[in-house]
């Protein structure tokens, strides 16, 4: 996620295209070693799924540019599938994260970014995704914040909650 983040920072910055390689490289490592069917991928926390996603979201965003349609391609397919896996696990009320833990807001922020940058590639499923994720960050909100705006789980896991979220 910093990889992806700082190289495509500066690569947009600097339009300097060893920056877009490198953070293509590394895009295109993390996607070919951490499909979200990978065992250790699948067993993971759901905010270390949520970090990838915006790894994967801050790149395709970024970085897409530089990418060649077979990189972005493999690229959003990976995405996708973390986005289906996110949005059936983190919808599933019985799941332990459910409704009020920082993973809501790392999960379904991250979801949300991957949604709204999958949009041309998934035009038909984009917009549920979208919604879904709006309204599972709303839930995470409204049942993890009281009413004076203190997250139940302290200061620290509301600040990562709401990176992603934000």
């Amino acid at each position: 996620t910093e990889w992806a983040q700082t190289l495509g920072f500066a690569y947009q910055l600097t339009d300097d295209k060893r920056y877009a390689d490198h953070g293509v490289a590394v895009l295109l490592a993390a996607a070919r070693k951490l499909p979200a069917a990978d065992e250790r991928v699948a067993k993971s926390f759901a905010g270390a799924r949520g970090d990838l996603m915006r790894g994967f979201a801050v790149g395709l965003d970024w970085l897409g540019e530089a990418m060649s349609d077979d990189q972005r391609r493999l690229v959003e397919e990976v995405s996708v599938e973390y986005l289906r896996v996110i949005l059936a696990e983190g919808s599933n009320e019985k799941t332990w994260w459910v409704p009020h833990h920082n993973f809501m807001g790392v999960s379904f922020g991250a979801a949300g970014c991957l949604a709204l940058k999958l949009r041309e590639r998934y035009p038909d499923e984009a917009p549920k995704w979208i919604n879904v994720c709006a309204e599972r960050i709303r839930t995470w909100l409204d049942k993890g914040f009281d009413d004076q705006g203190a997250y139940f789980e302290g200061t620290g896991y509301a600040a990562y909650g709401l990176t992603n979220a934000v």
